[in-house]
């Protein structure tokens, strides 16, 4: 499991191969400054995220493209490695509610497959051997070939193997 960099949004993953989103509530009191409830309810869920069991889940902890005004218009970024051998990373889009009433959850949550690829046959030539864990390193590094920021996304398989990946955003 892996909480957004904000806490408004909880990832889980399992046996089942089910991707879930889920959103926390907020407080009833018509401010849309409300502090958040602790109770989280199920938002956005993908069924057969993976061919096999969903190992791990991590939330990218900043959004898509780190350099903007309003950093709240862009889209998370969240991984996931599973036993088929593939790790994909996924868009979380939010979409704001036109008409937020007092104690809404807010508007829409969905994700969206962006990018997919076979982690063990990239570090060794191997094929099928499971992802056991990802994980995005906590800061932005720039780009060696353009002006842009990565974020470093780490990936552990079944045999022992870790292999580092960068991911512009």
């Amino acid at each position: 499991m892996s909480f957004s960099p904000d806490g408004t949004l909880l990832a889980s993953s399992g046996k089942d191969r089910r991707l879930c989103l889920w959103r926390r509530g907020r407080v009833s009191s018509g401010d849309n400054d409300a502090p958040q409830s602790s109770s989280f309810s199920l938002a956005a869920a993908v069924d057969s995220a993976h061919r096999r069991i969903v190992w791990s889940v991590h939330f990218c902890p900043f959004r898509s493209s780190v350099r903007g005004d309003d950093d709240r218009d862009r889209p998370y970024l969240l991984a996931s490695g599973a036993r088929d051998g593939f790790v994909k990373l996924w868009r979380v889009v939010v979409l704001d509610e036109e008409d937020d009433d007092a104690g809404s959850d807010g508007g829409e949550v969905r994700l969206e497959e962006c990018h997919k690829f076979e982690a063990a046959s990239v570090l060794d030539g191997r094929k099928g051997e499971a992802v056991t864990a990802v994980a995005f390193a906590p800061i932005p590094t720039p780009s060696s070939s353009t002006k842009d920021l990565e974020a470093i996304l780490a990936v552990g398989t079944e045999g022992g193997r870790i292999g580092m990946w960068s991911i512009r955003l």
